[in-house]
């Protein structure tokens, strides 16, 4: 497995967001009566944001040509 560069407070920040993007994002919607099925989509695409902030590494690498340096 790749060693992961930003630690486990990356995981919790990522975690926290999804939670406040959540509650917030519905709240918003609900406050402005705003049907369901149309603000979901944006609270699902940054939720996604945020699980790829979690799995995705910040080294750079090429594996497709690695004596390749930048």
């Amino acid at each position: 497995m790749v060693e992961n560069s930003g630690g486990p407070n990356k995981y919790v920040i990522s975690l926290i967001l999804i939670t406040i993007i959540t509650i917030v994002g519905t709240l918003i919607g609900n406050f402005f009566d705003i049907k369901y099925y149309l603000y979901m989509p944006y609270i699902v695409w940054f939720i996604a944001l945020c699980l790829f902030n979690m799995v995705l590494d910040t080294n750079k690498t090429n594996i497709f040509y690695p004596s390749f340096k930048e």
